[in-house]
């Protein structure tokens, strides 16, 4: 390396954190500044504690910046979604196609989809990709490696972490091999989201792509192009399932554009997917507009969409149910949508059960829906506390309402008594049914089950305090569950 090198070496930011580096500046300044200093200007600098001050603080001062620089870490804008780029490579050819190529590209791309608002590339420096790459690698493996994760993600804040190396194989044909990993973070996610998500991982991402020196410029823009796509699925359904499903929505209607003009791996999976993702994302916009008082056409539109994308969506069922019955005063049809919730729904998901019981009440067929209430009493699933809460609400509301609803007075009781076995309250609830209902011969089904489970009560209320154990909060019986849809207070049932 020549004399003249060395500053073009330097302003490498990769060459100037190096020990070498830090120990070569070190010695330049004690020859350009303690030499010149202690051969001719010691007379005028007479005080050797000034100059020891001077030669200190310079010292100092490139040690403090030459360790900023090695520790110092690339952050994503605040509001924006941020696709890490942690990818080494063994020379500066192999460095140049990395930016000039793929990551040029890859930006570019963001751009043309009119995503720069939403998506910032944090392009980090070999040295930096070094120190991520073993954390990311092991990134739950044992608890130094989570505590440093711990640091350095809240710092970065990134969304999608991409880091591999690219290097240059020489064969008969020279090759280039892109070797890329990805990690969606993702800390809050319940266990079946993470689960979901490494699945989709393993599925849609390269981990290895090849390019041939003869076909690099249309290799490098193929590789950028296929990553991209799936890096735009992957912090989409990161988006979603962390709240910003507007983001999500963006994102996801993007890729399903580019899917219909570009050929990658794996292609109907993802489309398949990513419409799963767009109808979920139009049922929160149905759900939030509703919520807001938004006029129902808007709403119906979301619906519509959301089961055009996907058919067998069961949680947009069970609101379009919900939204029949509020909106339209339609109870036949809601009906007719919780059929269609059943139908769809996971053998571990129930809650439709909920809805058929009330709107059988609703409708008179009193027999039927005490059928369906003795079901849900046998049975439970995971989340059914989270629905149960909806569900208690709803017909608080129904008793408000004008004329009020009289039987939510025994809905609420029987599922207080025999779901939460709050007893007092349960006993609560039956006595106003009672009392509101008189002798009138419409409720005498409902008076006969009403009496029943009072008396059911009264006896093991009189158990209870025998036994003393009326000490116990009956809230301590449940755990509290995280939804898929944390970010919201979903009310889908009644």
């Amino acid at each position: 390396m020549s004399f003249e090198q060395i500053p073009e070496k330097l302003y490498n930011e990769d060459n100037l954190v190096k020990i070498p580096t830090l120990i070569l500046v070190i010695l330049a300044i004690l020859i350009v500044l303690v030499l010149p200093v202690e051969l001719f200007l010691k007379d005028v600098l007479s005080q050797w504690y000034i100059r020891f001050a001077i030669y200190f603080i310079s010292i100092l001062s490139w040690i403090i910046f030459w360790t900023y620089k090695r520790f110092q870490l690339p952050e994503t804008p605040k509001g924006k979604i941020g696709i890490v780029m942690a990818i080494t490579t063994k020379d500066e050819k192999c460095r140049t196609r990395l930016d000039d190529d793929f990551i040029t590209e890859f930006k570019r791309q963001i751009k043309e989809s009119g995503l720069q608002s939403i998506i910032h590339v944090v392009q980090t420096k070999n040295y930096q990709a070094e120190r991520l790459k073993p954390i990311l690698e092991e990134q739950e493996s044992s608890s130094e490696i989570i505590k440093k994760w711990g640091k350095i993600q809240p710092k970065i804040k990134g969304h999608l972490y991409v880091w591999g190396t690219l290097k240059e194989r020489k064969q008969e044909k020279n090759n280039y091999v892109l070797d890329y990993n990805a990690l969606v973070a993702h800390d809050e996610f319940e266990a079946k989201l993470k689960q979901e998500l490494s699945s989709d991982l393993k599925q849609f991402w390269l981990k290895q792509f090849r390019i041939e020196e003869t076909n690099e410029i249309d290799g490098f823009l193929d590789s950028a192009n296929q990553y991209y796509l799936v890096a735009k699925y992957l912090i989409g359904y990161s988006a979603l399932y962390s709240g910003a499903y507007k983001a999500a929505f963006v994102l996801h209607k993007s890729l399903e554009n580019d899917l219909a003009k570009i050929s990658i791996p794996n292609k109907e999976e993802l489309i398949a997917k990513t419409r799963k993702h767009i109808s979920t994302e139009h049922f929160l916009f149905a759900y939030i507009n509703q919520l807001e008082g938004k006029n129902s056409k808007e709403i119906e539109a979301h619906l519509h969409l959301c089961l055009t994308y996907n058919p067998e969506n069961a949680d947009a069922y069970v609101f379009k149910a919900l939204f029949e019955f509020l909106n339209k005063g339609n109870p036949h049809s809601a009906l007719q949508a919780v059929y269609l919730a059943k139908k769809f729904s996971s053998s571990d998901n129930a809650g439709w059960r909920y809805s058929e019981a009330f709107l059988k009440m609703y409708l008179g067929d009193y027999e039927t829906a005490l059928k369906i209430y003795r079901i849900i009493f046998e049975n439970s699933f995971d989340d059914e506390q989270y629905i149960l809460d909806q569900v208690l609400t709803f017909n608080k509301n129904q008793i408000l309402r004008k004329p009020p609803f009289i039987e939510s007075y025994f809905i609420i009781g029987i599922l207080l008594h025999k779901k939460q076995h709050n007893l007092p309250e349960a006993l609560d609830y039956f006595n106003k049914f009672l009392n509101r209902v008189g002798k009138v011969k419409k409720y005498r089904l409902l008076k006969t089950e009403a009496k029943k489970y009072k008396r059911e009560i009264e006896i093991e209320m009189q158990l209870i305090k025998v036994s003393n154990f009326s000490h116990i909060s009956f809230n301590e019986c449940f755990v509290p569950v995280i939804r898929k849809y944390k970010q919201l207070s979903m009310r889908l049932y009644f």
